[in-house]
């Protein structure tokens, strides 16, 4: 029963760091579009902004799942 509950914690683990892609590339891609449209002296200031904020959702939920992926460990070593 622990081998399942370790498969089950590495799928929300997964779905943790698609999750974190997904919102990283949507964020991405928005400064992108917003650097290319305003085309002014911020257009760098916005797109390294939210190049950052992009950054960190993507550390965050990869953070998030490590831990998913850990406790998922420690349950089939015990």
């Amino acid at each position: 029963m622990a081998w399942v509950d370790c498969m089950r914690l590495r799928r929300v683990a997964t779905i943790v760091r698609g999750v974190g892609w997904t919102v990283s590339t949507v964020i991405f891609c928005c400064a992108a579009v917003l650097t290319f449209v305003t085309e002014n002296e911020h257009g760098l200031m916005i797109f390294a902004a939210l190049s950052a904020v992009a950054m960190v959702v993507l550390g965050l939920t990869h953070g998030i799942a490590w831990a998913f992926d850990r406790r998922g460990d420690r349950i089939v070593t015990r």
